[in-house]
């Protein structure tokens, strides 16, 4: 468990101990429970252990000479760290993808673990538009939009970034993009909520679009001549010819879109539904990706214009994804190493070439 997680236990833990100690008229009983309080002690940082000693002194005090029980004292929250950019992958796959594009590594200078138990990488990056961006990299672990809001709402809590960018793989729709194709979605939709009505499910879709400025540059992005393919050729050099695809070689070039949307979903897709929600039948003909953190990215960072942040400063937020498989009943996972690879040299590459930084951010 992250350290933050056993203060908050250990807190928890010794206030419902020594309110009892406070109740209890048993001496012996009260002996106990101090004796079980004291051993939560050391799992507190020092204004908690602070709090704790003087209650457990205050207790030994004949009742009408104690002072009341205060509550433990909230852990202050370390000073947010500003940076240029979070970027964030959330499988296994995509955190190696992560450390052969950005050339990290366990042994790299600039891996420390953070008071939240999760490892971040601190890079650096030439840019044509931004000068020099400062970077932040780090890996979720688990899929789900649940998971992913919680996380980054952790991420958070220590760095103030300008961009928070969340790269990897998803399902393509099979009638509209290749297999490895780089996707740079300008609108994410979530559709699981809704309504069990007897018949059917109602379901009420929500949707954010990239925030204008974003939503700009993405649009105005391009691959082609400008050095993409090259990055992607020399991170794929440094895969095994068995992380490869059957039959595809380093060289071998992907599509790019950018006028295209997500939808997160809670489930893995195996059912082929993105056809039908890209239908006329359905919500959103450009819906040409399926994954499961994209909403979860817009709802811990907010989308820039619509109020989800809460806080001062607001970040802006994309996504970058390359196609793994259709989300059919046959998927299989021979291109999620290809596609974790382009994805992040994808997110590299827009960083590098069209990005530019917000006129408004606090610097």
């Amino acid at each position: 468990m992250s350290r933050p997680g056993r203060v908050q236990i250990a807190r928890a833990a010794c206030f419902e101990l020594l309110g009892r100690v406070f109740a209890n008229p048993d001496a012996i009983k009260q002996e106990m429970l101090r004796r079980d309080c004291s051993s939560w002690i050391e799992d507190l940082d020092e204004p908690g252990r602070v709090w704790a000693e003087h209650a457990l002194a205050e207790s030994y005090k004949p009742p009408r000479q104690r002072a009341s029980l205060m509550h433990p004292p909230t852990p202050s929250a370390p000073d947010r760290e500003r940076i240029d950019v979070l970027l964030v992958t959330v499988v296994p796959n995509e955190a190696e993808a992560a450390e052969i594009v950005f050339d990290l590594g366990r042994d790299h200078p600039g891996a420390r673990r953070r008071e939240d138990g999760r490892r971040y990488h601190e890079a650096s990056l030439e840019t044509h538009r931004a000068g020099r961006l400062n970077l932040v990299l780090t890996n979720i672990g688990e899929s789900g939009n649940t998971t992913a809001q919680g996380a980054l709402r952790s991420m958070l809590r220590l760095y103030e970034p300008e961009l928070v960018l969340l790269a990897g793989i998803a399902a393509g729709r099979l009638d509209s993009v290749k297999l490895g194709d780089l996707v740079l979605p300008r609108k994410v939709w979530y559709l699981e909520k809704g309504a069990s009505l007897p018949d059917e499910f109602r379901r009420e879709a929500q949707e954010r679009r990239l925030p204008q400025r974003l939503y700009t540059l993405v649009g105005e992005h391009r691959i082609r001549r400008t050095g993409f393919y090259e990055q992607l050729q020399e991170a794929l050099t440094q895969l095994d010819d068995d992380q490869l695809p059957p039959g595809v070689k380093r060289t071998h070039k992907p599509g790019f879109d950018s006028d295209a949307s997500v939808v997160a979903s809670e489930k893995l897709l195996r059912d082929g539904s993105l056809r039908k929600l890209a239908s006329a039948e359905g919500v959103d003909r450009k819906i040409k990706l399926g994954d499961m953190e994209s909403w979860g990215l817009v709802q811990a960072v907010g989308s820039g214009s619509v109020g989800e942040w809460t806080g001062d400063n607001p970040p802006e937020w994309m996504v970058v994804r390359a196609v793994s498989d259709f989300g059919e009943v046959d998927k299989d996972d021979n291109w999620q190493m290809f596609a974790s690879v382009c994805a992040l040299v994808g997110a590299r590459h827009f960083l590098q070439v069209t990005y530019e930084r917000r006129k408004d951010a606090v610097l």
